[in-house]
């Protein structure tokens, strides 16, 4: 198959994972991005290749027939494959960080069973992830309540409750989420399969951007959640949740270079015929690139430093520094898409139009757990400690 139109490279040399991930991308997923944008078309397909030439390796250890010997590593691989996909579809970004922090989170885990029975099917695609924790760590930071509950029965918890949305979801994928727990303080973190008995799976909503992520409502009716699919118990649980955080909020920048890549480009080809009035819009191609660089040099360093496997105080530390990464990221998505706009002029506001898009998406990265305001709640406080 001859190689499609493929995208101008302001994306820094982060490793790449393998060669053939621009012809795939290229050839697979770029004719099909206005289906997932409009008609909420899932790319099945790309996943299935992309699984096929190891892009879903990197964040599982290497005797589960993953790249790291460290448990939970492979951030820096990870983030760089991501940040491709979104140069052509942030919808398909998204779905790939769905699936890889799902596994990153059972990876990390003390549960060697669950690690055995689902690690080595999500590494080949047999098995997708979906990630449920939106609304749990709003509600660790106070934003919202739990929206599912549990109670311990014999063996296991018994769980109840509706997530409203929740992306990558199919009957036979698994989701990662977590609930309060009946007389515990804390919540306790599990995975499922999307048809385990009780629970239903519906789609409630659409959306002016990410359609083609199969987010639907998840509906918990007495599901019963055995010992061996914990990920965390309510005694464990404040601990796992600084093991997974970092990891979690720096991996979601990976959408965000994609897209903020992608709009440099679509500034530069519009100064081909424009560029005596295109100089008079206040962010230009020059401005982007620089702050591009940067941010893509610090979240290569982190995820480094993540992969290391700090101390849980090393990780509070972190955290901090991760916090503003990611809402500076947010921001420079919301710049990037907008200059791209402005810079389009009036084509740029044609259905089809990709600046449009881009607009839209970057919305996205800026609304998606953590939102930039709820990064900005978690820093003041940080900030006043």
């Amino acid at each position: 198959m001859p190689l499609s139109k493929t995208k101008a490279n302001y994306l820094l040399d982060l490793h790449p994972l393998y060669d053939g991930l621009e012809l795939l991308l290229a050839n697979e997923l770029a004719p099909i991005v206005n289906k997932i944008d409009q008609a909420g078309m899932f790319p099945e397909s790309f996943f299935r290749q992309l699984a096929k030439t190891g892009g879903f390796k990197p964040p599982i250890e290497q005797k589960y027939g993953g790249f790291w010997q460290q448990a939970g590593g492979g951030l820096s691989n990870t983030i760089p494959i991501m940040a491709k996909i979104s140069e052509y579809c942030l919808s398909t970004a998204f779905v790939y960080w769905c699936h890889s922090i799902s596994t990153r989170y059972i990876q990390l885990s003390s549960n060697d069973i669950a690690k055995s029975r689902y690690l080595p099917d999500l590494l080949t695609g047999q098995l997708f992830g979906a990630t449920g924790l939106s609304n749990p760590l709003k509600s660790i930071s106070n934003i919202e309540h739990f929206l599912l509950s549990a109670k311990r029965v014999a063996g296991g918890y018994e769980v109840t409750g509706t997530l409203p949305w929740v992306s990558n979801i199919e009957q036979q994928n698994i989701l990662v989420t977590a609930c309060s727990v009946e007389g515990a303080s804390t919540p306790m973190f599990f995975v499922t399969y999307c048809n385990a008995a009780g629970l239903s799976i519906s789609q409630n909503a659409h959306f002016i951007a990410l359609e083609g992520t199969r987010t639907c409502a998840c509906h918990f009716r007495k599901v019963f959640v055995a010992n061996e699919d914990v990920l965390a118990h309510p005694e464990h649980s404040t601990e796992f949740v600084k093991r997974i955080k970092p990891g979690m909020i720096l991996s979601q920048i990976g959408m965000a270079l994609g897209l903020i890549s992608d709009c440099i480009s679509l500034i530069v080809k519009g100064a081909i015929n424009h560029a005596q009035i295109n100089i008079f819009v206040d962010i230009q191609a020059e401005d982007l690139s620089r702050d591009l660089v940067k941010l893509q040099q610090e979240v290569i360093s982190l995820a480094e430093m993540a992969e290391s496997f700090p101390t849980n105080e090393i990780r509070e530390n972190m955290i901090l520094t991760i916090m503003q990464l990611r809402l500076e990221a947010s921001e420079l998505s919301l710049r990037a898409s907008q200059a791209a706009m402005l810079h389009g002029g009036a084509k740029a506001y044609l259905k089809n139009s990709v600046a449009q898009r881009r607009l839209r998406e970057s919305y996205f990265i800026a609304i998606v757990t953590p939102a930039a305001k709820h990064l900005r709640l978690e820093i003041s406080k940080r900030q006043v400690l």
